[in-house]
């Protein structure tokens, strides 16, 4: 768009209004005619750069610009006239402006052609991005830091867990020895005893077992395809088939879209939103499960629904941490993890995972996998 100035001479009270929106501008404003030079500029100019108005009137633009760059804005300029309309200046990630002492700071630059009768200027907008730009650095740099110690967690989580196996299977096969073998020169409580030995080493078995996964969800490079969610669910499925069967539990399963997904990921996450499905209706008479999916902002939501013991929502907030739990470990067996696998896993497939649920009617898991994935 192009601003062009109307020959009529405007009001007195618009002028005033024009010039003080101009020289009050927290950007800085430059007018530069078609040779470069400086024609009109406003109090933030002066504050900006550290020139006295009449130091900069009359002169080049390319003053306020390092000397390294002023061949190049000479070419910039010429193409500009060459076709002038509203647009930022240069294509470089930092454009710089030099001060009257020497200094440079990074600048965000907006360039407008101007017609009047006197002839065609450009309209410079100039704004410091010094805090912003020092702002982004921050961040960046937190980012980076940030992903080197998750890194290092997951190496570290990884390595201790794997370590671990070794001496838990020890603890786990010679307790079981001394039971078959000794019992009979065991008094009960010592026996007792053992197998609660037993039973703390299978417990940390498992839940490094769970671990190992966890980290394995983020170190895994995700290769997305497409999948047959509905055909995927039906084998996940089978992983609980006896018990299914042995209870009667009622289990339906919608039809499901085809989606692009890591097939391998999005099998452990459906394993273990059914498998919790599948847990918490154990003490349900007539435990229905279901697994369907609804449209939500667009995008296509996959639910894994139940009747079972279900939880208060005011504890949602600990669902998908690693080790939380909503019920207690005699009433249920777990580590803590599956909902937090769950949780990494959608997400690396850039989706959310989300539960409603009520005590004593159930719960609900949705989860997305993004806005390409159907």
């Amino acid at each position: 768009m192009e601003i062009r100035v109307r020959d009529e001479k405007p009001g007195q009270e618009d002028q005033t209004i024009f010039e003080r929106l101009f020289e009050f501008s927290p950007d800085a404003i430059v007018v530069v005619d078609s040779d470069g030079r400086i024609r009109r500029i406003n109090a933030q100019v002066e504050a900006m750069f550290g020139y006295a108005r009449a130091e900069l009137l009359g002169a080049q633009i390319d003053l306020l610009l390092p000397e390294r760059f002023r061949d190049r804005h000479v070419v910039q300029r010429s193409r500009f006239q060459a076709d002038p309309h509203v647009r930022p200046m240069g294509e470089v990630p930092t454009l710089l402006g030099r001060r009257k002492d020497g200094t440079e700071f990074p600048v965000d630059i907006t360039l407008s052609p101007v017609h009047t009768k006197e002839g065609s200027f450009v309209l410079g907008v100039v704004r410091d991005v010094t805090e912003s730009r020092r702002a982004e650095q921050a961040l960046s740099e937190r980012n980076l830091q940030l992903e080197a110690a998750n890194r290092e967690l997951e190496s570290f989580s990884y390595s201790v867990s794997h370590d671990l196996r070794a001496p838990l299977r020890a603890i786990d096969g010679f307790s079981s020895i001394v039971l078959r073998d000794h019992a009979a020169a065991l008094p009960a409580e010592g026996r007792r005893h053992l197998g609660l030995v037993r039973e703390g080493a299978q417990q940390m078995a498992r839940l490094i077992d769970d671990l190992l996964t966890f980290a394995k969800t983020a170190r895994q490079p995700i290769a997305k395809r497409t999948v047959s969610l509905k055909e995927l669910v039906t084998r996940c499925l089978e992983e609980f088939r006896a018990e299914i069967a042995e209870r009667k539990a009622e289990v339906a399963v919608g039809n499901l879209p085809d989606c692009q997904a890591d097939p391998a990921l999005l099998k452990q996450a459906l394993v273990n939103l059914l498998g919790n499905a599948v847990k918490y209706t154990r003490k349900r008479a007539g435990a229905k499960i279901e697994v369907g999916y609804r449209s939500e902002n667009g995008e296509q939501a996959i639910y894994v629904k139940d009747n079972g013991v279900g939880f208060d929502m005011k504890y949602a907030g600990k669902l998908f941490g690693v080790f939380q739990r909503l019920h207690h470990k005699d009433e249920f067996e777990g580590t803590g993890v599956g909902l937090a696998i769950v949780q990494r896993v959608v997400h690396r497939h850039g989706g959310r995972v989300w539960a409603e649920a009520e005590p004593g009617k159930g719960a609900t898991f949705y989860f997305t996998l993004g806005k390409d994935t159907t």
